[in-house]
């Protein structure tokens, strides 16, 4: 069974993308890419395969033991460079993540944990664990890993969430293709209100989903210094 676990995890490669800090005069600092799970059988997010490694202690050892080597090599060859990699929360139960986010902590100035938005299952549970976010959270930042929050006001991300371990995080990121169904006036009130927060506390705001030139200078006006998207730049293989 091992085997076989072990030939699906062989079908995983890993994309960046570029987070752009923009500089004025059209200039722009490009040293820091989001880590992008991606399945070579059709160069997508393998979400189900992904359920599938992280429904239990023994296969999520195996796809973090896989990251684990990934990101040493990334980190070693790449000196000059940050890396947000992802991790569900579902993932934070496991003793396994912690021992490999243990083993990867001298690499903590380069590599930053994103926690995504994505929900637990109410009736997940592992015996002898309770689910606290606020406690990953603050364990992460002991580690000395600057913690990133993905998709911010979807799924369990709240901004509730985010007040709660504010002292423990150094960045917030919201896609715009999350709240494309906005009015533009509505969706600047929105931008303006995180990015407000942010600057209060001495936090990086990313904005994703920027998929055009207009988009782009748009952001900068309001002083969205920090965005990811297409017209950036699309994901590749380093």
């Amino acid at each position: 069974m091992i085997i076989q676990y072990e030939t699906q995890k062989n079908d995983f490669y890993l994309e960046f993308q570029p987070i752009i800090h923009v500089l004025p005069e059209g200039k722009y600092d490009m040293t820091h890419f989001e880590v992008l799970l991606r399945s070579r059988q059709n160069h997508r997010y393998p979400e189900d395969l992904l359920d599938f490694y992280i429904s239990c202690e023994e296969r999520n050892h195996l796809l973090v033991d896989w990251y684990a080597g990934q990101l040493m090599v990334l980190c070693e060859k790449y000196p000059q460079y940050t890396f947000n990699y992802n991790i569900h929360p579902q993932q934070f139960i496991y003793e396994s993540t912690w021992r490999y986010l243990d083993q990867l902590k001298d690499y903590s100035k380069q590599i930053h944990i994103e926690i995504t938005e994505k929900l637990v299952p109410v009736d997940f549970a592992v015996e002898g664990v309770s689910f606290k976010m606020e406690t990953f959270i603050q364990k992460i930042h002991g580690l000395s890993y600057k913690v990133s929050i993905d998709d911010v006001a979807t799924g369990q991300n709240t901004l509730e969430l985010v007040m709660n371990n504010i002292d423990c995080i150094s960045s917030l990121k919201l896609s715009l293709l999350s709240f494309n169904n906005l009015d533009v006036e509505t969706l600047g009130l929105f931008l303006d209100a995180w990015q407000s927060l942010a600057q209060k506390h001495g936090i990086k705001f990313i904005v994703e989903g920027v998929e055009s030139q207009e988009a782009s200078e748009k952001l900068f006006e309001r002083g969205i210094v920090w965005q990811q998207g297409y017209y950036w730049a699309k994901s590749v293989e380093l």
